[in-house]
């Protein structure tokens, strides 16, 4: 399957799409990916991805289960539609910066898929080496813009805004700390899960591609995992469906991860934890042209080598330990004879 399966009358369609539909569209991609059951149920009334669905199936609409069915096919078409994206489309810094990481920490779950990737992480490399938003970001924390939603969120956006330079300086780190404490952020402040929700409902629809991108990179904390889910329930939701249903997709999201009334997420603590993990994902670059680039049938070769080399290894040193007893014990039997020997001279 190679790029010629995004028609150009498709990707004319995603490339008409405005800014934040796209980062939407993008996040949402990447959700598919990653095979989340959740992401395939937010992500299938999509218009987006109905064109998708109907390009490698022929049919209009989709179940959670055909879409399990046909993940190599799905994925494989959203990566080639990213790769092209990056380069024909403008994104935003923080988006770029988001979706690098992204990338680099996406799981390689189909071999097929290490190719493709590989080509999508080396375009993002060539357009992300421009990118240095550290002053701007200091200047919007100096501005009051990542209040607008609320405090919890706001760190998340921060965050979001981190790029590999800043990642790999503590000075740079330091900084906006103490640039966000001089500005108004609370690090004792606690957010409880309904307020936060609230928060994440709350946002614009340019910021949500974003966040949700973001967030997924970093899945593994807890109030991202809940940022996820309110995401794909409420934005990615028919717009029909929206109106009086942030409440019931705030306590759905809650239920899904297993959060109560009484939860809340410490901003001292949520900041410490984004910070160790961004560091840790823009830090080390995981997707390496040593090993993406090596086919799958190549790979599998390799690994057989491998396995007979440290099978030849082994019988190598069984044989050398063997050597190595008869020599002890012909030793032994010399040391033996020539104890004889002498007994037999003294008499």
């Amino acid at each position: 399957m190679g790029n010629e399966i995004v028609s150009n009358e498709d990707f004319d369609f995603f490339l008409a799409q405005d800014l934040s539909e796209t980062d939407k569209m993008i996040a949402g991609m990447r959700a598919l990916i990653e095979e989340s059951e959740n992401a395939y149920a937010a992500m299938k009334n999509q218009k987006w991805f109905q064109r998708i669905w109907y390009t490698i199936t022929r049919k209009n609409s989709a179940t959670v289960k055909e879409m399990q069915m046909n993940r190599d096919k799905l994925s494989m078409y959203c990566v080639h539609v990213l790769t092209r994206l990056v380069q024909q489309k403008t994104l935003s810094d923080a988006m770029l910066v988001s979706l690098t990481a992204s990338v680099r920490n996406m799981s390689i779950l189909h071999n097929q898929l290490q190719q493709v990737t590989y080509r999508l992480a080396k375009k993002l490399d060539e357009k992300i080496s421009s990118v240095d938003s550290y002053q701007n970001l200091i200047t919007d924390i100096q501005n009051g813009i990542f209040h607008r939603n609320g405090s919890l969120i706001g760190v998340i956006d921060i965050f979001s805004r981190v790029d590999e330079r800043t990642a790999k300086d503590a000075g740079r780190l330091r900084r906006i700390r103490e640039t966000m404490e001089n500005n108004n952020f609370d690090f004792d402040e606690s957010v409880d899960a309904v307020r936060f929700g609230e928060q994440v409902l709350a946002l614009p629809e340019e910021s949500v591609g974003r966040i949700y991108l973001f967030s997924q990179n970093h899945m593994q904390i807890g109030v991202l995992a809940y940022a996820c889910c309110l995401i794909e329930k409420y934005f990615y939701a028919l717009k029909s469906e929206k109106p009086d249903m942030s409440e019931k997709v705030i306590h759905e999201a809650m239920d899904t991860c297993r959060l109560t009334d009484r939860v809340s997420f410490a901003m001292g603590d949520v900041f410490v934890e984004l910070e160790q993990s961004v560091v840790d994902v823009l830090s080390h670059k995981q997707i390496l042209e040593g090993e993406s680039a090596v086919s799958p049938i190549e790979s599998r070769v390799n690994a057989v080598i491998g396995d007979m080399n440290d099978r030849v290894i082994c019988n190598r040193n069984a044989v050398s330990d063997r050597v190595n007893a008869v020599r002890d014990r012909v030793n032994a039997v010399h040391d033996r004879l020539n104890q004889l020997n002498q007994k037999r001279v003294q008499k």
